[in-house]
């Protein structure tokens, strides 16, 4: 029976060269150019291996692994992250969580350990502790330049993670691009739940209709920089904050924060009471 690859990556040249080796291993290749685009065809049909980027717009292979680790866990199928920054996050990998790493280098030579990589996953699909797992081109070693870029990376996404506040990034046609823990609560959604789906699915109409409304409306009035509305969503009053999403002077789509006032509520009622014992210790008046 004929493999089915998906190879996502968006470099247009490095995605054809790899189907094509992959095809004339009798693969059956499916392409995307993003991680969005990747979530989108694991959707369509299933697949018995994945090649990803790692550095990619929108949605990132870290995500795009951790979505397929979690929306894919009763059927798994091998995990090969590409990227030229391999060697740079050598004492990282585990967090990155794919079965397989390649760097990307010359092709000549890549072509090789391609191979070699692929006669080890058609042999046993999943690595033990004697396979060996990391498969890098000659003479490629550390560089200062890509260090610093993933660590730049990742301390922009510890911002979004460590917000107070809920957090949906959403594209232009409407679908989630990213989401940080303190919005999960809020939707009662899982993260892999919540990518790559539209933001109409994930409220229901009264609620989707407001907040489609607040999003026309900032697209229509940039000037106006953000927009609030406020829902009931799950037993909780909760607003949302709109603002256009701008990247390279166009809009790219949207930010949507979301605070639950039950919190801050509850807040405002500890501090009044913590001021109140304040007061009573010290003997003043109120």
């Amino acid at each position: 029976m004929t493999q089915k690859a998906l190879v996502v990556d968006n470099d247009f040249f490095f995605v054809e060269f790899l189907a094509e080796l992959l095809e004339q291993r009798d693969y059956h290749v499916t392409k995307a150019y993003d991680g969005k685009e990747g979530m989108q065809k694991l959707s369509e049909a299933p697949i018995d291996l994945m090649f990803a980027d790692l550095v990619m717009p929108k949605v990132d292979g870290w995500q795009l692994i951790k979505y397929v680790r979690s929306k894919f866990e009763a059927y798994p199928f091998p995990v090969i992250a590409v990227s030229g920054t391999i060697v740079e996050q050598l004492d990282g990998l585990s967090r990155i969580g794919a079965d397989y790493y390649i760097c990307k280098g010359p092709v000549d030579k890549m072509k090789g350990q391609l191979n070699r990589l692929l006669d080890q996953i058609e042999g046993r699909p999943f690595p033990t502790a004697e396979d060996e797992i990391i498969f890098d081109a000659d003479n490629i070693y550390p560089r200062r330049e890509a260090a610093e870029l993933i660590e730049s990376l990742h301390f922009q996404r510890a911002i979004v993670e460590c917000m107070g506040l809920g957090v949906l990034i959403v594209d232009k046609d409407a679908r989630v691009l990213r989401v940080n823990a303190a919005a999960l609560p809020l939707l009662n959604t899982a993260e892999a739940d919540a990518l790559n789906q539209k933001v109409t699915t994930l409220l229901n109409h009264g609620q989707c209709k407001a907040v489609m409304a607040a999003m026309r409306r900032i697209a229509l009035n940039p000037e106006e920089k953000k927009t609030a509305v406020y829902v009931l969503l799950n037993d909780r009053r909760v607003r949302f904050v709109v603002s256009l999403l701008r990247f390279e002077e166009k809009t790219a789509g949207w930010i949507i924060t979301m605070d639950d006032l039950r919190t801050w509520e509850m807040s405002a009622k500890r501090n009044d009471a913590a001021l109140l014992d304040i007061d009573n210790a010290s003997g003043l008046p109120a």
